[in-house]
């Protein structure tokens, strides 16, 4: 199995053999600067492609996401991964090509209510980041920045497309939205788009195993973990919170009924731990002898394991069932 730095190596190389222009780019993402692999539009010129005065220049390649394709592929035991990864991406690339034009792309940047969501980041590693788009501090050292998140049907496969969006400042101003108007949109679509989970320890160790390891879908897995009686309150110690799509999961904290909720029915403050963008770790506060020793962990955790992109806090949060607020362990 490759290295990031190897398969980086050997991505680069692979589009360099097969004639594929290119230019290593980078943008302003989440937790930094993202490089992108900017490969032209003129590389899929045919019959059928859009005027080249009517389209964008370059299609976006993005290493660190492919390089997590690339270990789900090693786990399949696939053969050539790398090269599956590029023939998978060249054909995307060539079938957009034929009806991506500069006005579908201006289309994508429209904002409509029902297309706006959330997602929940480090306010203070993004920064510079914050003061590009609307954006507000929910607790400490998180913020909800904004998205334009579609979905459509690929015609030829049946598959979902998405296309996931930050929504900028001048996009916002230009739509004549506020950044309330945004927050209230997103506290709409969220719950909807991407419903919350909140399972025990054994139940999330059979979601992620019917999910990578006998190739479940995503909803598939949920109505089959949902199905089976392992959750008991009185005795389970641990819990995964976030939602069945893998994406934007820290975000569910947010949804302020269903916590509670589950506050509630453990008739306990809840301790918790920030796993990644993606997924909260929480507990009973009785449970737990809170001391820094904790945040140490996280915070190794977060520098060792986790991807750069994917860090959502060093700290340790403590939901207060009383008040409904989230504050810091030190805050706390």
């Amino acid at each position: 199995m490759l290295t990031y730095k190897e398969f980086r190596k050997k991505l680069l190389t692979e589009l360099d053999q097969r004639g594929i222009k290119f230019e290593i780019t980078s943008m302003t993402s989440v937790n930094g600067e993202k490089e992108r692999i900017s490969i032209a539009f003129s590389n899929f010129t045919t019959d059928n492609a859009v005027d080249s005065d009517h389209k964008p220049e370059t299609f976006g390649l993005y290493p660190d996401h492919e390089y997590a394709n690339y270990l789900g592929l090693c786990e399949s035991e696939s053969e050539s991964p790398v090269e599956r990864i590029v023939d998978d991406a060249l054909q995307i690339m060539s079938q957009l090509s034929e009806k991506v034009s500069l006005e579908y792309v201006n289309s994508l940047l429209k904002l409509r209510d029902e297309d706006i969501i959330y997602q929940l980041i480090n306010a203070k590693k993004n920064e510079e980041l914050l003061k590009k788009v609307p954006h507000r501090i929910v607790a400490d050292d998180l913020a909800v920045i904004y998205r334009i998140y579609k979905t459509e049907i690929d015609e030829n496969s049946d598959e979902k497309l998405v296309t996931s969006t930050i929504i900028l400042n001048s996009v916002m101003e230009e739509s004549r939205y506020t950044e309330e108007k945004l927050y209230a949109c997103a506290s709409v679509n969220m719950p909807k788009q991407f419903p919350i989970f909140i399972l025990n320890v054994q139940q999330s160790e059979i979601f992620s195993l019917l999910v990578n390891g006998f190739g479940y879908s995503l909803m598939d897995a949920k109505e089959k973990v949902l199905s089976m009686p392992l959750s008991n309150p009185d005795t389970d110690y641990m819990w995964a919170i976030s939602n069945f799509d893998e994406r934007y999961g820290a975000a569910t904290i947010l949804y302020s009924d269903e916590i509670q909720r589950f506050a509630n029915k453990l008739e306990d403050d809840l301790v918790l731990v920030p796993s990644s963008t993606h997924e909260w770790f929480a507990y009973r506060k009785s449970d737990i002898e809170i001391n820094e020793a904790y945040e140490d962990i996280i915070r190794e955790t977060n520098e060792t394991l986790v991807p750069k992109e994917q860090v959502l806090s060093d700290h340790l949060y403590i939901y207060e069932r009383s008040s409904g607020t989230l504050k810091t362990f030190e805050q706390k």
